[in-house]
């Protein structure tokens, strides 16, 4: 069975989006606190190959 996830950001992500995607920040910041370890691998990952 697979559950879905519904998240309330307090301002609208889609004022930093570029091209319909979610700025790196914002997908940081809501996936921060996520016990999963295969997740928080790849956002380590991701904030390390990203060029500030």
């Amino acid at each position: 069975m697979i559950l879905g996830r519904v998240e309330l950001w307090k301002y609208d992500p889609g004022l930093f989006a570029n091209n319909g995607e979610v700025d790196p920040v914002s997908l940081a910041m809501s996936l921060s606190d996520n016990a999963d370890e295969r997740v928080e691998g790849e956002l380590q990952s991701f904030l390390e190959e990203y060029k500030w």
